[in-house]
């Protein structure tokens, strides 16, 4: 799966809404087509030994600071997103939700298991593109769009609050 970023990790980049400012470390695409960057503020220069944390932005949020792009950086994942994969060390089957690529080159998945039965929340698989197998093709888009219509049809009550429903993990 080729997957088009507009900018190359180790820039600097800024937030044009919060303008929080940093490098470009790792950049990832969601399972929802959403492209996000890991952007590292740099240490204040009296506090050196503080690592500021990192956030993760929007593409279409940030622009480079001082630097030209060269036009969009192509990464060729392996596998794309919602394939189910295995992890050939822990033996884990799970659906790909995230691609990232860091910037030092490495690909790494996000796939998301079963639910555990203690806490009933998902399991995440986590692990370096060489330790993932193929199982099968990903999830079939129109069985999921129809399965989201039947879903968005059912008859609610407005609350008047902002909506929490994020993916097809998070159903009633």
């Amino acid at each position: 799966m080729k997957v088009s970023f507009k900018y190359p990790c180790g820039i600097i980049v800024q937030c044009q809404t919060t303008k929080f400012k940093g490098i470009t470390t790792s950049r990832l695409q969601m399972i929802n087509g959403c492209i996000q960057y890991c952007v590292q503020p740099q240490c204040a220069k009296n506090k050196t030994d503080v690592v500021p944390d990192s956030l993760f932005l929007d593409e279409q949020y940030l622009s480079p600071v001082k630097t030209k792009i060269g036009g969009p950086q192509v990464v060729d994942f392996k596998f794309k997103l919602g394939d189910k994969v295995r992890n050939t060390l822990s033996n884990m089957v799970g659906i790909v939700r995230y691609c990232i690529q860091d910037q030092n080159g490495c690909i790494r998945y996000d796939a998301i298991g079963g639910m555990v039965k203690d806490t009933g929340k998902p399991l995440l698989i986590r692990g370096f593109e060489q330790e993932y197998e193929k199982v099968s093709d990903g999830i079939n888009k129109s069985e999921e769009l129809k399965a989201d219509k039947e879903y968005l049809a059912i008859p609610r009550k407005a609350t008047g609050g902002p909506s929490r429903r994020s993916s097809m993990y998070n159903r009633d």
